[in-house]
């Protein structure tokens, strides 16, 4: 008996250390297994994370590298080497890319960008070169207009549109407002010779030194690009506010050559002319709002034609008093047009529209501009220059 014990203990004892050995070698392998597994997860979320930290050039890159199949270079459980994948590092799969691709998308919509503001922009800021059909469509346009007013101020084309729409027109013996003095003959004729009388003559010769003072900044100041769509606006503008101001002129209810009180002014050579208050005054806004605009403008190309001044801003004469002095001499001269066709309504309104189209709309425009182009230097320029139109005021 104690041998049959013997001999089945010798038969069993082999089997039952095979079976603990195989349990042990499973428990092993299935241990490898899930190191593995959670090693492979942890790979992919490091995948996900960093492709999403990414910008999108670097997914691009990884995309044009030779795709290699993450998953070929799992080892099976029980196998010698513990290598988890073959794919580099900066190799990308399609899970990745989409992934990535949608974080970059919600990251580009909900970042707030600024270049539908540089949309609106009329010039090509920073494209240094020429526009000839839209340079020669400006130069025409601008022309034009001086035509126009003539016929509205002198042919009754003006009191004729307003009579089309129930407004009293202003006859022309009413507006002639040149004093009887024995030296004012010369003015007479000189305003005679034109066939229109002093107030719609200063009317006049303001809208052609518009035309000229513009066609002039095209084609000797400005650099930048001059699309055909900016001579359209540019043009379409100034003639439909040039032609409004001619209407209110002529209209009675309105026209600032009726408006008291008058001013006697005496012209060497010529003799007196008797003016409303807002023409006069108008006239001299014209006047210094063309100087303002005109010689900044010149400064600033002079400046920028140095050598020595390349990448510079600008910060002489009238630039170092306001960063868009130009910008106000623009305002100073539509008021005073304004101001001589209408009074001081009519001037009021102008002054206010082109206050807010500047300082809400432009100036943010250009400052958008000059901060990419210069950054820093434009910063410390907004420090030294506090003053964005009117030194002291605004």
């Amino acid at each position: 008996m104690v041998q049959v014990r013997g001999k089945l203990g010798e038969l069993i004892w082999p089997i039952w250390g095979l079976m603990e050995e195989s349990e042990l070698q499973f428990e092993q392998k299935l241990s490898v297994h899930q190191q593995q597994v959670t090693l492979e997860i942890g790979f992919l979320h490091y995948h996900v994370k960093r492709t999403s930290l990414c910008n999108r050039r670097e997914v691009l890159d990884g995309i044009q590298e030779p795709r290699s199949d993450r998953w070929s270079g799992v080892q099976h459980p029980g196998a010698n080497s513990t290598r988890i994948s073959s794919k580099p590092h900066h190799a990308v799969d399609k899970t990745t890319i989409t992934m990535s691709s949608s974080a970059s998308s919600r990251e580009t919509s909900s970042s707030p960008e600024k270049k539908p503001l540089a949309a609106k922009d009329l010039i090509n800021r920073g494209v240094y070169k020429s526009n000839p059909l839209g340079t020669s469509t400006f130069v025409g346009l601008r022309a034009l207009d001086p035509l126009l007013q003539f016929q509205l101020l002198r042919h009754g084309y003006g009191e004729a549109l307003l009579s089309s729409l129930n407004i009293t027109p202003l006859s022309r013996i009413e507006s002639t407002l040149l004093s009887r003095s024995v030296s004012d003959v010369d003015l007479s004729l000189l305003s005679s010779s034109i066939g229109l009388p002093l107030p719609r003559l200063i009317l006049l010769l303001m809208a052609t030194g518009s035309s000229i003072k513009q066609i002039f900044w095209l084609l000797r100041t400005s650099k930048e690009e001059f699309p055909v769509s900016a001579a359209l606006s540019v043009s379409a503008y100034n003639t439909v506010v040039n032609s409004l101001a001619s209407l209110l002129l002529l209209a009675a209810s309105t026209s600032s050559a009726l408006a008291t009180p008058t001013l006697v002014i005496p012209i060497p050579y010529l003799g007196t002319a008797s003016l409303s208050l807002p023409t006069a005054v108008g006239s001299m806004l014209y006047i210094t709002g063309m100087y303002v605009e005109a010689s900044s403008e010149i400064k600033r190309k002079n400046f920028k034609d140095d050598p020595k001044n390349k990448g510079k801003i600008c910060d002489q004469g009238l630039w170092g008093k306001a960063r868009h002095v130009n910008y106000a001499g623009y305002t100073l001269w539509r008021t005073g047009y304004a101001l001589a066709a209408g009074g001081w309504i009519a001037g009021a309104a102008f002054a206010a529209w082109h206050y807010w189209t500047f300082a809400y709309r432009s100036i943010g425009l250009m400052d958008e501009y000059m901060s990419g182009r210069y950054k820093e230097q434009w910063d410390r320029y907004k420090v030294e220059v506090p003053w964005k139109l009117f030194p002291g005021v605004y």
